[in-house]
């Protein structure tokens, strides 16, 4: 920690240990102020954090099925960026580019579960802007992803896009604003409202 970097588990009685050997985990820090916190009990494979100028990547205890083949970029430009995942999740096969702006945010809920391909924008990477005033008009915005939402593969988040809890997002879905209505799915190119009064579970069918 003489760097300002912070790396740590915290374990099941609230004591953290730093600098933890985590299998299927590593972490790389660029510049200083950085924190990655996890929890005991979680599971990573090929899983791949990088962090520079003051950002934070929070991972809550895991679902069983753990974080697998993801990759959290929180480095190059910019800074104070955050990742907070809440506990019980499943992630499969994604990736978090909050690459090039400032306190760019994703926030994802509890008993979330992700299929593959997935991915996770909150910022368009360059500037738009309006030629007679110079008004920038894509600045970032948070993605929120409430609790217990299953999200199908190959699916886009983009800044400013959220799923309120116990909902399901379509295979290949563009999302590009705010669904704040619960037990929804949507799905499509944009997405848009498929059928309301719905919910999911874990259970397969046998």
């Amino acid at each position: 920690m003489a760097d300002g970097n912070q790396f740590y588990m915290v374990m099941a009685d609230g004591s953290r240990v730093f600098d933890p050997v985590v299998d299927g985990f590593t972490v790389r820090f660029i510049g200083t102020g950085n924190t990655v916190e996890l929890h005991e009990g979680s599971r990573f494979i090929n899983t791949r954090a990088a962090l520079s100028n003051g950002s934070t990547l929070r991972i809550g205890r895991t679902h069983r099925w753990g974080i697998r083949n993801v990759n959290f970029n929180l480095s190059s430009a910019g800074s104070g960026k955050r990742v907070v995942i809440g506990e019980n999740t499943s992630l499969n096969e994604a990736f978090f580019e909050l690459h090039d702006s400032s306190f760019a945010e994703v926030i994802i809920g509890r008993d979330n579960l992700w299929s593959k391909g997935i991915s996770v924008r909150p910022d368009d990477l360059h500037q738009m802007y309006d030629i007679t005033t110079g008004e920038i008009l894509n600045h970032p915005a948070p993605i929120i992803i409430h609790d217990h939402v299953w999200v199908g593969a190959d699916v886009t988040f983009m800044k400013g896009s959220q799923v309120a809890s116990n909902s399901i997002v379509g295979n290949g879905s563009l999302v590009t604003k705010a669904f704040t209505q619960e037990n929804i799915a949507i799905g499509g190119v944009p997405a848009r409202v498929l059928r309301e009064n719905v919910n999911w579970r874990h259970d397969h069918f046998v």
